[in-house]
């Protein structure tokens, strides 16, 4: 019974961090120590299947000093900066400089669109719409290598989609054929840079693969309040087998992490106090190694992320990918196996780098796009787990969380409710 107590309390400590499965957002992926626990003695195999579903979206915009556009009026004195989905970049899209640094007789005709439309006053324009991932589904294998030494392969399915964009801006009284004139715009950017910037859209597919070694261990303490110290250690590796960013529609995430190769690593401190509370603090790092493709790129200080024109071929180098947690559990409490934990997650990517095959660009101005900058989240958790321990030769288990995104910058964040369902043999 004290060895199965401890594979409990291991499973109940491990409530830590997670590395987002689409970048920019707060969604779990299958490896999130939310959703591990480790394999009673005696058991050597288990699988389970989760789902996260959001049901309230977020964006959140940085502060203005932290801006790399340099843009400095708003009071930098606000906890939170809540926007629309597509506005966790830009406030504006600024199309009189979406041709700005392109090379010479590039849109021509665009330019003078634009000149000609400056009788008009047309100001920068706001766009808006609905970003949702209604299916986030997480597979999980895991092997019993030894006791204490776990091997496990990680898959992950997404759904998502935007709908409802809308282009606004404040007309002046003077102004006419206003929705006309935006219309054509838009339809000539989309038509120079071979982009939909007004349709909804929909993509599902398998995110990111990983493979991760986890190793645990219980040392046992003699004190009056502290009985026992948890540590564990892990890595592995993640694929890219995710879509990557999608060059042709406005807010095309990824599926994955949209690098290369990745190695994962990280590690758990947990004490326990008594014979059923319990605290801890979890690290989980990710180093993703380049990838080549064509990408839309940054060519002048004035455009907004959602408008680039420009498509160049280009090796982009991923920020490090860093999460910290800290937890606290109580075991027990109703009856054995059962146990409940609160949560506090923080994430943050740090600032790409692009590196580009043309010398017709400057690849400091590329470099300086919002959407390559540094990106944090804030999220608290609220977990419930019971494992069923009675059965001589199989183990299920039942997990149900809901989880609230409270702050970030430049990114998307949600309010989930999910379920896991899991069997050991």
């Amino acid at each position: 019974m004290r060895n199965i107590f401890k594979g409990l309390t291991a499973g109940l400590l491990l409530i830590s961090m997670h590395l987002a499965s689409v970048p920019y957002t707060n969604l779990f992926q299958p490896y999130d120590f939310l959703l591990f626990y480790p394999l009673a003695p005696g058991r050597c195999f288990d699988f389970n299947v989760a789902y996260e579903g959001a049901f309230n979206t977020q964006g959140y915009a940085t502060d203005p000093e932290d801006r790399v556009d340099g843009a400095f009026e708003a009071n930098s004195n606000v906890f939170r900066r809540k926007v629309n989905v597509l506005q966790i970049w830009n406030e504006f899209e600024n199309f009189s400089g979406s041709l700005s640094g392109s090379p010479k007789g590039f849109g021509a005709d665009l330019e003078s669109y634009l000149f000609n439309l400056k009788s008009e006053r047309l100001k920068p324009l706001v766009v808006t719409g609905d970003f949702r991932v209604p299916v986030n589904l997480m597979f999980s294998a895991r092997f019993a290598i030894t006791d204490n030494v776990l091997f496990g392969i990680y898959v992950p399915y997404l759904e998502m989609e935007l709908n409802n964009i809308e282009w606004l801006q404040e007309v002046s009284s003077e102004a006419t054929g206003f929705e006309a004139k935006i219309n054509q715009l838009l339809s000539k950017l989309e038509q120079l840079g071979n982009i939909d910037l007004q349709s909804d859209w929909k993509e599902k597919g398998v995110g990111d693969i990983a493979s991760i070694i986890w190793w645990y261990k219980h040392y046992p303490q003699a004190k009056q309040w502290l009985k026992d110290v948890f540590v564990s250690v892990r890595g592995g590796l993640t694929y890219p087998t995710g879509k990557s960013t999608r060059n042709n529609v406005i807010f095309g995430l990824p599926l994955g992490y949209d690098g290369g190769l990745g190695l994962i690593f990280g590690g758990t401190l947990g004490l326990q106090y008594g014979s059923c509370f319990s605290l801890g603090v979890d690290g989980e790092f990710l180093n993703l190694f380049g990838s080549r493709r064509e990408r839309r790129i940054k060519t002048d200080e004035l455009q907004a992320d959602l408008t680039f024109l420009q498509m160049v071929d280009t090796q982009f180098n991923p920020g490090f990918l860093q999460h910290y947690t800290l937890f606290m559990t109580f075991e027990d409490l109703l009856v054995e196996g059962f146990s409940t934990t609160l949560a506090y997650q923080h994430t943050r990517q740090h600032e790409g780098e692009l590196f580009l095959d043309s010398s017709l660009f400057d690849s400091r101005v590329a470099n300086n796009a919002e959407s390559l900058q540094d990106w944090t989240t804030h999220s608290i958790i609220w977990s419930m787990r019971y494992v069923n321990q009675s059965n001589n030769w199989w183990c299920p288990s039942i997990q149900a969380w809901v989880k609230h995104g409270f702050n970030g910058k430049r990114a998307v964040l949600f309010d989930t409710a999910g379920v896991q369902i899991g069997i050991t043999y």
